[in-house]
């Protein structure tokens, strides 16, 4: 889904009650979100990987 495409899809999922998931900057914060926040998920670059985080799921294109 291209970016456009995905603001308009959390723009009618607003009304209807439900919110987009959180943004981060960098993969940085992503990794601490994940670390320090209990059932947080999140999606990062496999080089970026360290030992502290679980992967779910991987996929290539």
């Amino acid at each position: 889904m291209n970016f456009e495409r995905l603001k308009s899809y959390w723009a009618a999922q607003h009304y209807l009650g439900k919110r987009p998931p959180v943004g981060m900057h960098s993969e940085e914060s992503v990794k601490a979100f994940v670390k320090n926040v209990e059932g947080a998920i999140g999606y990062i670059n496999v080089k970026n990987l360290d030992n502290d985080i679980k992967v779910l799921y991987r996929w290539s294109e």
